[in-house]
């Protein structure tokens, strides 16, 4: 309850009192304003404002597309290191880079092959992820000056060269957004995905009831990794980058 002291023509001024009824209004000199304070208190007191979808979407893109680079800069560190050991050493370092992205990739998926059998899939993965961190900061200055170089042999070479080179960036991004979009395959929603959906939840064994899960490959591992880790659509992006 408050009190509201209201003036009239000749000068007066009354005391009223007011109740908080939604059905009171408030009188301030010839003026009805009803609510009064209703205006002022909902912009502090409504619900927040929701990040639209669409905003939400490029965010979630941006954040796997972080993701996918991380893992292969990864999967390279991890092949130029095996490439060491082996004392093995391409003629440019582009065909080096492409070759230790390969070697990367396939050791990646013995890991995640030996890490299945193991049952325990979502922790094994996360230790998979634990070392493709490690290898990625021991091998990290070796794999940065060789990007660098490459780098600088692009912005040396031809005009038309850079213009093809920017075309070919320019297509594979808008494969990799492309890719993105919710499943709606029917191949991988019958088994690509399903499968592998059901390693995750009830381990590793041989489905009787689908038997298409009897032609999944080692590929169908990158999207194992990334349905462990939580994400559907890393896992097809694992697979964009993989070129399955």
């Amino acid at each position: 309850m408050f009190v509201v002291y209201r003036g009239n023509d000749a000068g007066s001024s009354q005391e009223a009192e007011y109740s908080g009824s939604p059905e009171c209004d408030l009188h301030l000199g010839r003026c009805c304003l009803p609510r009064v304070f209703l205006a002022v208190f909902s912009r502090y007191l409504g619900p927040a404002q929701e990040i639209p979808a669409e905003d939400m979407a490029l965010i979630h893109a941006a954040i796997v597309f972080v993701s996918l680079a991380a893992f292969a800069f990864a999967a390279i560190s991890l092949g130029n290191l095996i490439l060491r050991i082996l004392q093995l050493e391409m003629d440019t370092d582009a065909q080096h880079l492409l070759i230790c992205a390969g070697v990367g990739v396939i050791s990646i998926e013995m890991l995640l092959f030996g890490v299945e059998v193991t049952q325990q899939i979502r922790k094994g993965c996360f230790l998979v992820t634990g070392l493709l961190c490690i290898f990625l900061l021991a091998e990290f200055k070796l794999t940065a000056r060789r990007c660098f170089r490459i780098l600088k042999a692009l912005f040396s070479s031809p005009r038309a060269e850079r213009f093809l080179l920017l075309t070919n960036g320019i297509v594979l991004c808008v494969e990799f957004l492309t890719s993105l979009p919710p499943l709606t395959g029917s191949d991988a929603l019958h088994y690509h995905f399903t499968t592998q959906k059901l390693i995750l939840e009830h381990g590793f064994h041989p489905d009787f009831s689908i038997s298409h899960s009897f032609l999944c490959g080692q590929h169908h591992l990158l999207i194992l990794f990334g349905l462990a880790l939580g994400s559907e659509q890393l896992a097809m992006g694992l697979i964009f980058l993989a070129g399955c």
